[in-house]
């Protein structure tokens, strides 16, 4: 478990910071431009949606900041702390397990955060993919109204879903009982 929540930390730690490049040095607009794909208005419709989460992440760039930083240092403590229950180099098991489990949490509530900010980025994107795409003609049958916007807003709660659920359950072990009696046993057994 300890080198899962070192995994996932690691992940959410490096994904904080490559938020954070992209929200202070966002791609240009020729940036957004994919010549490969087909047919033509697709092509707009990416350009489009690129453009408009660009806006949207731009529009909340302050509390996003905040946000990003903070879920960055938090998951740079549950690394550390993990590193410390796997190796705890004099430092009480007990001690370091119980600022893991509360780095967790708090953790899962910053990463709750950004994902309710990606969710409201992705949901302008989507509304402007849809956009182009329902003025197609392109499409046989045409474009159903919406698709875009549920399809990247789904995804995106589906993904915070999944990272804040994981970093609460591995809170959960960690605050359990059962690991506090391992922790102090194993302080008992190592010598000081």
């Amino acid at each position: 478990m300890t080198i899962a929540t070192l995994v996932l930390a690691g992940m959410i730690g490096f994904g904080a910071a490559s938020a954070m490049t992209r929200l202070y040095e966002p791609p240009a607009p020729s940036d957004l431009e994919f010549p490969s794909l087909q047919p033509e208005v697709y092509r707009e419709a990416v350009k489009s949606m690129g453009l408009a989460e660009l806006a949207a992440l731009d529009s909340m760039k302050g509390s996003r900041t905040a946000i990003l930083l903070g879920l960055w240092a938090v998951s740079a403590l549950v690394f550390v702390s993990s590193l410390r229950m796997l190796r705890p180099r004099g430092a009480p098991r007990e001690g370091v397990r119980r600022v893991l489990g509360t780095s967790l949490v708090v953790s899962a509530v910053l990463r709750t955060l950004d994902g309710a900010q990606a969710a409201a980025a992705a949901t302008r994107a989507g509304r402007a993919f849809d956009q182009v795409m329902s003025k197609s003609n392109e499409i046989p049958g045409g474009w159903a109204d919406g698709v875009g916007a549920f399809l990247w807003t789904g995804s995106s709660i589906a993904a915070t879903f999944v990272v804040g659920g994981s970093l609460l359950l591995l809170a959960r072990y960690y605050r359990s009982d059962r690991i506090r009696e391992v922790c102090i046993k194993l302080d008992e057994q190592s010598p000081s």
